[in-house]
């Protein structure tokens, strides 16, 4: 599905952002943003699974 680790990365990332801009417009307890969140989850968990990754680096900073 991936082919490097800046593919998966820039998914989170771009997911991430997605879900701050959802959070700013509906606000922290809407299902949009739940949802939003368990993608990012699911990416996260298949970034770990690929590269055996249990400290899992540094998303957050931009």
């Amino acid at each position: 599905m991936w082919e490097t680790r800046r593919d998966i990365t820039k998914k989170i990332k771009q997911k991430q952002r997605e879900m701050y801009n959802l959070v700013k417009k509906k606000g922290i307890h809407d299902p949009d943003v739940y949802n939003k969140s368990c993608e990012l989850d699911c990416l996260i968990v298949e970034y770990m699974k690929k590269y055996n990754s249990h400290v899992f680096m540094r998303f957050f900073d931009e």
